[in-house]
């Protein structure tokens, strides 16, 4: 297992999900609502650590959307998020995404499902309270 430099940590607030990107620990997690302001300027980050991180990867990686709102903006990085996890498929190295939507909210399951149509990885979606 590589250790990577640094750790990604954002806080979230109203407009911008609680991200943790923690290859050492195993964590790889959006939580929250994403309609940033600079959806650039929060994501660009993101989308390099995770380049340098599938170049090598933990045998596992599980990453974890578990978002109650996101503008089109966001949608646009999370497909590149999930673009660049679908290379670590075919390795010898393992992935899933779990898709966390709330029970109620047909909004966000709905958008799992076309996520989850546009890459070949496992993928499941979970209904959570």
């Amino acid at each position: 297992m590589i250790v990577m430099a640094e750790v990604i940590k954002i806080i979230g607030t109203e407009e911008v999900p609680t991200i943790l990107l923690d290859a050492e620990d195993g964590i790889f997690e959006i939580v929250g609502r994403s309609f940033p302001e600079n959806v650039e300027r929060l994501y660009m980050p993101i989308l390099e650590w995770l380049k340098e991180y599938i170049t090598q990867p933990n045998p596992y990686t599980e990453f974890k959307f578990q978002l109650e709102y996101f503008n089109s903006s966001s949608a646009r990085k999370i497909i590149e998020i999930l673009f660049l996890l679908e290379k670590l498929d075919g390795t010898e190295n393992e992935v899933k995404v779990i898709w966390c939507y709330g029970k109620d909210d047909e909004m966000i399951m709905a958008k799992g499902k076309e996520f989850m149509n546009l890459v070949k990885i496992p993928f499941e979606l979970r209904a959570v309270d």
